[in-house]
């Protein structure tokens, strides 16, 4: 498969990538009803999140483990950008992205690797 993130010069090997779209509805009960006559209100439109984990290794795209750290702590700077996130799972790809989190993580015993995860909503722009 191939995977890229804008502003992400390497991203390893993906190992886990998840697409969550929610439809954001809205339930509201009414007094002394059961719940198959509750309203069901669509407010606000559908979101999406996309999800990637991976391992980076040393030499990966010949960057090293803190050049990488480094490029997925950049991702967040205060003030969201979008950037196109490509991926040959889904034919509705490349997607407009705003990164919402990065992590990695380094496991004492894997001196040469370091565990990433990156969740990206979908959308057009920040307001």
């Amino acid at each position: 498969m191939v995977y890229s993130l804008e502003d992400m010069p390497e991203l390893g090997t993906i190992e886990h990538e998840e697409f969550v779209k929610d439809a954001q509805l809205f339930m509201m009960a009414i007094p002394r009803k059961d719940a198959d006559e509750a309203i069901v209100l669509d407010l606000f439109g559908a979101q999406g999140t996309i999800t990637i984990r991976g391992t980076f290794q040393i030499g990966d795209g010949g960057l090293t483990i803190a050049q990488f750290t480094q490029d997925i702590e950049n991702l967040i700077q205060g003030t969201q950008v979008s950037r196109v996130y490509t991926s040959d799972t889904t034919a509705n790809s490349p997607f407009n992205v705003f990164v919402q989190t990065s992590r990695w993580n380094f496991t004492g015993g894997e001196a040469n690797s370091v565990g990433y995860e990156i969740v990206m909503l979908v959308g057009k722009q920040v307001i």
